[in-house]
């Protein structure tokens, strides 16, 4: 059985404060095996990727349900029309899913949609790690706390200036 056609839908949803946009993208194949692309940051650049792979095209609809509703309980609604594009073979479907997405993609994603299509010279796709209990980002940095930093590296001027004073002998001389 045959891929292709492979089917891409996808919509952008921005934030009622202008600033944050979110991006549903679902890559079909024709045997069921289904990819969706969760896309998000700030308005106008490309932002971070979180990738699904469902192996049916119910449960990916249903994750991809679940997501919308989510996003637009919480401040989003959808800009612009639905994106629905077609690959009618593997020379179409890096235009279908768009060039900047596709390398994003990652050879193993891209072989679960069509097995034979070439992925020589592809990277994988570097996939954060999630925390399962609050699905926050683990490899994030921290934030940190500069006042007590500050502060000791002011104590070290002062005594840098109070150990030059000393030793120079004009210092309080008139």
């Amino acid at each position: 059985m045959s891929v292709y056609p492979i089917k891409v839908h996808s919509i952008s949803l921005d934030h009622r404060g202008g600033t944050k946009s979110y991006h549903l993208m679902m890559i079909q194949a024709a045997n069921g095996n289904t990819v969706v692309v969760y896309r998000w940051g700030k308005t106008g650049v490309f932002g971070e990727t979180k990738i699904e792979l469902y192996d049916s095209p119910v449960k990916a609809q249903k994750g991809w349900d679940k997501k919308e509703r989510e996003k637009t309980n919480n401040g989003y609604s959808q800009t612009g029309p639905v994106v629905e594009k077609v690959a009618a073979d593997a020379s179409e479907l890096m235009a279908a899913i768009g060039r900047n997405m596709f390398a994003k993609l990652g050879a193993s994603n891209v072989k679960h949609l069509d097995p034979s299509f070439d992925t020589t010279g592809m990277r994988e796709a570097d996939d954060p790690q999630y925390d399962e209990e609050t699905g926050r980002k683990l490899d994030t940095a921290r934030k940190m706390d500069l006042a007590a930093l500050l502060e000791e590296q002011k104590r070290k001027e002062a005594a840098e200036i109070a150990a030059a004073y000393e030793v120079n002998d004009l210092y309080g001389r008139f």
